[in-house]
């Protein structure tokens, strides 16, 4: 299962848990149409610290899930 960039519902994780279905998990860092060229938001130091602590906040959150596979 992919969750698409946003935090999900816990009971979902507890479910996947349960019933062993893989996930793959993705930060809340949702950027689709802003290209992929200079102005891209992953290519902009000022965006740096808030990715961080959006993929900091994931791992803190989802590390004990042992149907996470993939971050």
């Amino acid at each position: 299962v992919r969750t698409c960039h946003y935090p999900n519902d816990p009971r979902f994780l507890e479910l996947v848990d349960e019933y062993g279905f893989y996930v793959i998990s993705e930060a809340n860092i949702e950027s689709h149409d802003m290209g992929f060229g200079p102005n891209s938001l992953a290519k902009d130091p000022a965006w740096g610290p808030a990715h961080l602590d959006r993929v900091r906040n994931m791992l803190e959150l989802l590390k004990n899930h042992p149907s996470i596979i993939i971050w």
